[in-house]
């Protein structure tokens, strides 16, 4: 029997709060690994990186806006 992977979720906000509270409430469904970025360009590497399957995201995030 083959287990699957949890999917990956990148959460990138510059709010912290908003980071953990999101990281805390997904971590604790078990579905899934979660990954945290605090800009647009530290989430961009990351999910290039990583390629999450699902992205959450401010959209005017300092250096690059989520519009781009």
């Amino acid at each position: 029997m083959r287990v699957s992977a949890k999917k990956k979720l990148l959460v990138i906000s510059q709010v912290e709060a908003l980071r953990g509270l999101l990281s805390t409430l997904v971590r604790s469904q078990g579905a899934y690994d979660v990954s945290l970025a605090e800009d647009g360009v530290k989430g961009l590497a990351r999910a290039l990186r990583e390629r999450p399957d699902l992205i959450l995201l401010d959209i005017l995030t300092p250096s690059i806006e989520g519009y781009h």
